[in-house]
């Protein structure tokens, strides 16, 4: 369907048996809906003008998959087929929801909500649309309006809980869990449990939740995604790896699993590598002794030329309505990382690193949100700057706040804000990450000095370790003349006296050629990166 790759289907000859298996002996046709492990997901039963019914089922099942455009393309087609039915037309309006079409969601849903036999299902679609939009006030209200019913329900629960109100949040979604629903809202309760659960680090709890959501909908991917993230956290990356791929099996664009996986599969590989863990396993007591007693490096003797920026990201928060999906601010942190390693001119510490180091010195959500603590951490990390944010939920939009902290001056460089779409995180954190390295690259300007000067070459102290690229151009700078006020000698400004193309680079060091000059170029004149060509495309 919607252009999706056919499968092969087999066809074999029933001598009865089958039939009697599958309870089919009387009615004809019956149809059944298989999901993972060919586990039967519907069984719908008849054809002709009945034969929507299995349109429907298959619409359900595919927003389950967060195949949004054929979910729409079946609903579309149950409801050309079956202009009355209700549960047509609610998938359709859901489907349209999901796709972005918010006035075509309402207007179907103000229809259903409008005839008494239907009105609750209709008020609870305009819920899911008051909420969309970010009014939580009319969203609660047409929840309470559907009540009985666990989309509309776990509205109310998502709302307490924004408000902090955990516990009654958790007893509206027990409730919910029992009440009726469409499919793909059926695990949604029991998925918020788990993830309360595992909040807490109840995780015996949390898989137990995740696993009655699993059964009532087997296609449930952001389900099985956390139960991802939840071994995870238990240690079992291989298990997790797995079920990340299971994820991608059943949604192969999804970007939450792709980065999980990825993350799950570089955790395996350290273990694999004895040598590479047990360096860590030193690294961190030695970083962990050096927090306890307040043993930070000092300060270079050469304070002028630019060291290799160092960035930790420290662990994101979370705010607002509950997500669906955990694990969000860790792909967010991880594809960030990444896209700013590209670059050459920044690194990122490890993420397996910092988290070793925050279980050893159990340092917790709390403890980090103390500025002191932060600024210790990057500290002992020889870290320039450190990343630190939360990721919000509300008002119909989820929205990432990061900034970044100088450790040695305490000084916020850069601040960005950026709204999220959580099944396109990867283009989020390319975004992101672009306005931080712009940031980065104004407060922070490459310097440097020449150490060797002839016939119009100069050879920097600067290297591909401090993100030097071919072809940046540097100024030539000369300190200017000092400046008397009140008998005293101030040091002049620098000013420029000429440039440097950059032609080679080289682990620690650079070649240039001079461009432009008013002065005589010497070995130990200082050069500092001109901004304006400072920043490449991601």
């Amino acid at each position: 369907w919607a252009g999706e790759r056919a499968e092969k289907a087999e066809v074999g000859i029933d001598d009865g048996r089958v039939a009697s298996l599958y309870g089919v002996g009387q009615i004809l046709p019956v149809a059944y809906l298989l999901g993972p492990d060919m586990v039967i997901l519907n069984k719908v039963k008849g054809g002709g003008a009945g034969g929507h019914k299995l349109l429907v089922r298959l619409a359900e099942r595919e927003l389950s998959r967060k195949q949004i455009k054929v979910a729409e393309t079946l609903a579309q087609e149950a409801a050309r087929a079956a202009p009355g039915d209700a549960e047509a037309k609610a998938v359709l309006g859901y489907a349209a929801l999901k796709s972005g079409k918010i006035d075509e969601a309402e207007d179907v849903f103000a229809e259903l909500s409008s005839m008494p036999e239907t009105r609750a299902i209709g008020k609870e679609g305009l819920a899911h649309v008051r909420l969309r939009q970010g009014k939580d006030k009319e969203a609660l209200a047409l929840a309470e309006q559907a009540g009985g019913r666990a989309g509309a329900d776990t509205i109310k629960g998502d709302i307490l809980y924004a408000q902090g109100r955990e516990s009654q949040a958790e007893a509206i979604y027990e409730q919910a869990a029992s009440e009726p629903a469409f499919t793909f809202q059926r695990s949604r309760p029991l998925n918020r449990l788990g993830k309360l659960a595992a909040a807490r680090e109840e995780y015996p709890e949390a898989v137990k939740y995740y696993d009655k959501a699993l059964e009532v909908d087997p296609l449930a991917v952001e389900v099985l995604s956390n139960k991802g993230v939840l071994l995870g956290k238990e240690g079992k990356w291989d298990m997790a790896a797995k079920t990340y791929q299971a994820v991608l099996k059943m949604a192969p664009q999804d970007q939450i699993a792709s980065g999980l996986l990825r993350q799950a599969q570089e955790m395996l590989a350290l273990a694999r590598d004895a040598q590479k863990a047990e360096r860590i396993d030193r690294l961190i007591k030695e970083l962990s002794e050096r927090y306890k007693k307040g043993r930070f490096k000092s300060k270079a003797a050469d304070e002028w030329t630019s060291r290799p920026m160092v960035l930790a990201f420290l662990p994101l928060t979370e705010g607002g309505l509950p997500l669906d999906r955990d694990g969000v601010t860790q792909v967010l942190a991880l594809e960030i990382g990444r896209c700013l390693e590209a670059t050459g001119r920044i690194r990122v510490v490890e993420r397996a690193l910092m988290d070793k180091l925050l279980a050893e010195l159990n340092i917790g959500s709390s403890e980090l949100a103390d500025p002191g603590t932060a600024l210790r951490l990057g500290k002992v990390l020889a870290a320039k700057l450190l990343a630190a944010g939360y990721l919000r939920n509300s008002r119909g939009m989820t929205t990432l706040s990061l900034r970044l902290i100088d450790s040695e001056t305490s000084a916020v460089p850069a601040v960005v804000t950026a709204p999220v779409d959580v099944e396109q995180v990867a283009q989020a954190a390319r975004k992101v990450a672009k306005d931080l390295m712009a940031e980065v690259v104004h407060d922070y300007p490459l310097r440097g000095y020449i150490v060797r000067t002839k016939d119009g070459r100069v050879i920097l102290n600067l290297g591909r370790d401090q993100g030097l690229k071919t072809g940046m151009r540097m100024s030539i700078l000369k300190e200017g003349k000092p400046i008397e006020f009140m008998g005293r000698k101030l040091r002049g400004d620098l000013e420029e006296v000429g440039q440097i193309e950059v032609v080679k680079v080289e682990k620690d060091l650079s070649y240039g050629k001079v461009i432009s000059t008013t002065v005589k170029v010497k070995r130990g004149m200082k050069v500092r990166e001109i901004l304006e060509r400072r920043v490449q495309a991601l």
